[in-house]
Order: C-alpha cells, then structure tokens, then sequence
C-alpha cells in the first residue's frame, strides 16, 4: 500500500501530480448546507464569556476559577459547554466557571500558554494549578475541580 501511495505522489518529469483527494468541484453529488437556525436542548445554557480584562481579574481573584479556552468552530468545545454550565451551576459559590473565546481573543490564550482546544486551566488564588486538554466527560471534569478544592496543586486529572 504503501508504494502504490508513492507511485501517485510522484509524476515523472514533466507530468503534474495527481491529487490524492477530488477538489469540491470535481464531486458530483451536491452539499446540503442548513440555512435555518437549529434549536438546542430547552436546558442548554451559555457560560459568560470575559475577556482579557476579565481574565485577569478572575486569575487573580482569590478561591478557585476554571478557564474555559474554546471557540464557537471547534466541536468539541461545543460539546462540553452546556457540561459545563452544569458543573458551573453544581459548584456555585465554590468555582467560578468562564468560557474564553481565542478566536475573539487569542491574547489570553497566549498569556495562559494555550495550545490546543479545549483547554480548561484551574486558577486558584492567581496561580495556576490545574491544566485538562481536549475534551472530557462531566466525571473528569469534576474530580479536578474537586481536587483543586481539596488543595491539590499539578493537577491534569481525578
């Protein structure tokens, strides 16, 4: 297989490559796009989202707050918002949840070294101690928030 991959990878001289993949022109069946909005779930609630002045206060407000670096495109951070806002709801007067958008503004997720979406950062009393990349379930989630209320410092999971 792997030398049949070669093989159109690589023209002789003098010939163009031939693609590996057809272009959106070349397909022959027609992409339905949804023109209409699409309902979510009756329950379903937004997280706020701060920006880089409200970043900044919350990393330094003392107690606990969990960062929410995503962004409306990435689909996994779609799917852990509305898991969120029910921790944010559970965990009320104990964590303070907000959602950061880094494609409104990528300066904090520089400033909180964020690499990949999602991220969520732990934040307690200005530092840092707790860092979960990608997506996790709701159990996951909770037992860092937890352990970050116990005290724990270097957390990355239950």
């Amino acid at each position: 297989m792997g030398s049949e991959r070669m093989a159109r990878d690589v023209a002789p001289p003098g010939e163009a490559v031939q693609p590996l993949f057809p272009s959106a022109a070349a397909l022959s069946h027609e992409v339905a796009v949804i023109r209409s909005e699409v309902a979510t779930s009756p329950g379903m609630k937004d997280l706020p989202t701060i920006d880089l002045a409200g970043a900044d206060a919350l990393a330094r407000a003392s107690g606990i707050t969990l960062l929410d670096f995503g962004a409306e495109r990435c689909p996994p951070c779609r799917a852990m918002l509305p898991m969120l806002a029910a921790l944010a709801d559970e965990y009320r007067g104990r964590v303070r949840i907000a959602a950061v958008d880094c494609d409104r503004d990528p300066a904090i997720a520089e400033r909180f070294l964020v690499r990949s979406m999602p991220t969520l950062v732990v934040v307690r009393d200005g530092r840092e101690v707790g860092r979960v990349v990608g997506q996790r379930p709701r159990a996951f989630v909770a037992g860092v928030l937890d352990r970050a209320l116990a005290g724990d410092v270097a957390i990355a999971g239950p």
